[in-house]
C-alpha cells in the first residue's frame, strides 16, 4: 500500500489512505512484509524509515547497499557481502525499525535521476533480512516527494503483488493513457508524440501475444512508462511488471526498434518479472533469443541477418562454451550476454528444432515455485530430452591454409564434428561435402586445381572459435577476403592496404614494411609495432600463419579496426588478435596502435 502525501492533502484522504494502510497491514501480517516511509526532497534524496517485520534481532542480520550507512545506534556493522554483482553491508540491528538517507546528488544514472518533471529511482533504497535476498515480498511503502512531483509508480494496485526488491520510485509531469490493454505513462512535455507511443505499444503488444502462444499467461499487463534516460545506448529497462522506455525513441527521426521492444516483453518471462539464471549472461542471452524468434516471426529477414553477423563477429574469439557461467570481465560482459550466449541458443536450435518450445516447458515448470535457476537446472532438464545446451565445452575450430598446389582444411575439436564443405569451381558448378574431424583426424586435402571458392560451414550450423578464417578465393590476397561479415569491396582502399601491410609484416616479420607504416620515421609507433609481433611469438617456435582477418571502418571515423585469427603450427593452436589503429585525416598514416 502507498500513501502519497502533499501539504494540500485533506484530512479525510489522509484518514482513509491511514485506514488502508492498517487493513493492508494486517492482511501481510502473516508474511515477511518491509514497511517503509520513504521522502524525497527538492533536490532529489531519500529519506528513509525502515521497518522489517518478524525480525529477530538477537540472529537475523539485515543488508543496506554500499551507499546506505546505518548509525551506530541502529545496527552494528558486520561487514560485506557480495550479492549478484552488487556488494552489501551487512549489519545486526537493534530493533526492528532504522532510518537512514540516501544521498545520490553525485549519482546521476539512469537509476536515479531528477529532472524539472520527472524523478526516478529503481536503486536498492530499503534494506532487508540477508535470508531473504532473491526471496518476493510484499512491500508498504508511504512516499511523500515535492508536490510539482506526483507519484505514478507504485500505487495501492501495484503494491499488490511481491517483489523481489524494492519497486521504483517514479514521479513526475505524466499523462496516463491505455493502449492495447497496457497502463501507458508519458511526460506531458512530450505529448505530441501520441503516434509515436502507439506504434511503439503496438509492436510491444504483438511481442507479448506471440510470446503467449507458447508461455503461460500473466496475471497483468506491465506498465509502460516513458523515462529520459541519461545513456545514449539504454533504450529499455524491465522491472518488476513495468518496462521503462528511453523517451529519445519518441524523437520523429528515431527508428522503431522491434528487436529491443521484443526484447524488453521477453524479460517479463525471463527477468525479475519471472525466472532469472544465478548465471546473469544467461537470462540476457535467452530473453534476446526470444526476440530473434519474434523477428524470425515477423520475416524480419534483413533485420535478422545484420543481427546474427553482428553477434557472431563480436562473439569471434571465445573459446569454451562455458563461458556462461564463469565469472568474466566487465568488459566482456555484454559481449557473452546479448551475443554469445544467445548464439548458444541458436546454434542449439539447428540441432533441435523445438528448443524454443521445451524452454517454454522448463519456464513452466520452474516459475510456480522458484524465481532464480541455475545453468545446471536447465541442463538436466534439456539432457533429459536428450537436447543438451553446451555438448561440448570447448569450441572447435575450422580454417584454410594452403600449399603451392593443395588446399588443407584444419579442423581442431575434442568432439567427432561434422561440417560442412562447398566448393565452387572454375566451371560454375558446386560440390558439397560433409567432412567429419575428430581430436586425431583433423585435417582434408584438396588439390587447387578447378577451384574458384571454398567455403566452411555455409549455413552458420557450427558454432565456433573462429569464422574469420572459412573462405577462400581464388583470385583474393587480402587477408580480409576470408571473414565472413563484411565485404571488402566496401572498406576503404586506404584502410584495406593500411590493414594489409600490418598483417604481412607480423606473419613475415620484414621491418622494410615498416617504413610504409609509420610517418616520418616515427619511433615511437615503429617500437608499438615490433612490441606486438614479439608478443605474438613469445611462446611460438617457428613461424605462425594468418587464416583469416576482418578489417573495419566506419566512414568519416578516426579510426579502424583488425581482427586477425592466426595458427601456430608448433603448437597446433589457433589465436585471435584484436587491434585499434588510428589514423591521419588523410587516411594514410597509422598515428596509434591500441591491442584489445
Amino acid at each position: 500500500m502507498i500513501e502519497v502525501l502533499f501539504e494540500k492533502k485533506s484530512a479525510g484522504f489522509k484518514t482513509f489512505l491511514f485506514l488502508l494502510f492498517i487493513v493492508t497491514f494486517y492482511s501481510f501480517s502473516q508474511e515477511n512484509v518491509i514497511n517503509a516511509k520513504v521522502e524525497v526532497d527538492k533536490f532529489g534524496n531519500l529519506f528513509v524509515n525502515n521497518t522489517i517485520s518478524n525480525l529477530d534481532k538477537q540472529k537475523d542480520t539485515i543488508i543496506v547497499h554500499s551507499r546506505i550507512l546505518l548509525h551506530k545506534d541502529q545496527a552494528s556493522l558486520i561487514g560485506s557481502i557480495k550479492l549478484g554483482k552488487v556488494v552489501y553491508k551487512q549489519y545486526l540491528p537493534r530493533a526492528n525499525d532504522f532510518s537512514f538517507s540516501v544521498n545520490l546528488l553525485k549519482e546521476k544514472t539512469d537509476s536515479y535521476r531528477m529532472t524539472k518533471d520527472f524523478f526516478l529511482a529503481s536503486i536498492s533504497y530499503l534494506g532487508t533480512l540477508k535470508q531473504d535476498f532473491g526471496k518476493k515480498r510484499k512491500f508498504n511503502i508511504e512516499a511523500k516527494l515535492p508536490e510539482k512531483f506526483p507519484l505514478i509508480y507504485p500505487n495501492i494496485e501495484d503494491l499488490e503483488r511481491a517483489y523481489l526488491y524494492p519497486p521504483p520510485i517514479i514521479a513526475g509531469d505524466f499523462y496516463n493513457t491505455t493502449i492495447n490493454g497496457f497502463d501507458v505513462y508519458n511526460l506531458n512535455a512530450l505529448k505530441k508524440s501520441k503516434e509515436k507511443v502507439k506504434d511503439i505499444i503496438e509492436v510491444i503488444n504483438d511481442a507479448y501475444r506471440f510470446y503467449l502462444q507458447t508461455y503461460p499467461e500473466r496475471n497483468s499487463k506491465p506498465k509502460i512508462i516513458f523515462v529520459p534516460f541519461i545513456s545514449k545506448t539504454l533504450l529499455g529497462k524491465t522491472l518488476d511488471n513495468v518496462i521503462l522506455l528511453n523517451s529519445k525513441m519518441l524523437k520523429d527521426t528515431a527508428r522503431l526498434e522491434i528487436r529491443l521492444l521484443a526484447h524488453e516483453v521477453a524479460h517479463l518471462f525471463w527477468g525479475v518479472s519471472g525466472l532469472r539464471f544465478k548465471e546473469s549472461v544467461l537470462t540476457e542471452g535467452i530473453a534476446e533469443y526470444m526476440s530473434l524468434k519474434y523477428l524470425d516471426f515477423k520475416k524480419e529477414k534483413k533485420e535478422l541477418k545484420s543481427l546474427l553477423n553482428k553477434k557472431g563477429y563480436r562473439s569471434e574469439g571465445f573459446r569454451e562454451a562455458s563461458l556462461v557461467s564463469k565469472k568474466i570481465k566487465s568488459e566482456d560482459r555484454s559481449v557473452i550476454s546479448y551475443s554469445f550466449s544467445t548464439l548458444l541458443f541458436l546454434y542449439n536450435e539447428k540441432e533441435n528444432n523445438n528448443l524454443y518450445t521445451v524452454l517454454s516447458q522448463f519456464y513452466k515448470e520452474k516459475s510456480s515455485s522458484n524465481t532464480t535457476i541455475s545453468l545446471n537446472e536447465l541442463q538436466e532438464f534439456l539432457e533429459g530430452k536428450e537436447l543438451p545446451l553446451i555438448a561440448s565445452n570447448v569450441l572447435p575450430d575450422f580454417f584454410i591454409t594452403e600449399t603451392e598446389n593443395n588446399l588443407i582444411i584444419n579442423g581442431f575439436t575434442i568432439n567427432n564434428t561434422k561440417v560442412e564443405v562447398v566448393k565452387a569451381l572454375t566451371n560454375g558448378t558446386e560440390e558439397k561435402h560433409s567432412l567429419s574431424f575428430t581430436y586425431k583426424n583433423d585435417t582434408y586435402t584438396f588439390p587447387k586445381t578447378n577451384l574458384e571458392k571454398i567455403t566452411i560451414d555455409p549455413d552458420y550450423k557450427v558454432l565456433q572459435f573462429s569464422r574469420l578464417n572459412d573462405v577462400w578465393h581464388k583470385n583474393e590476397t587480402s587477408y580480409s577476403s576470408k571473414n565472413r561479415y563484411f565485404n571488402i569491396e566496401d572498406v576503404n582502399p586506404k584502410v584495406l592496404t593500411i590493414s594489409d601491410q600490418l598483417l604481412s609484416y607480423l606473419e613475415t616479420k620484414d621491418n622494410l614494411i615498416l617504413n610504409d607504416l609509420t610517418c616520418e620515421a616515427n619511433v615511437w609507433l615503429a617500437d608499438s609495432y615490433k612490441k606486438l609481433k614479439d608478443e605474438i611469438y613469445k611462446d611460438v617456435e617457428g613461424d605462425i600463419i594468418i587464416t583469416g582477418a576482418s578489417t573495419y571502418y566506419n566512414k568519416g571515423s578516426k579510426s579502424m579496426t583488425i581482427k586477425m585469427v592466426y595458427y601456430t603450427k608448433s603448437s597446433n593452436t589457433s589465436q585471435l588478435v584484436y587491434l585499434r589503429l588510428y589514423l591521419d585525416e588523410t587516411l594514410h598514416y597509422v598515428q596509434k596502435l591500441k591491442k584489445y
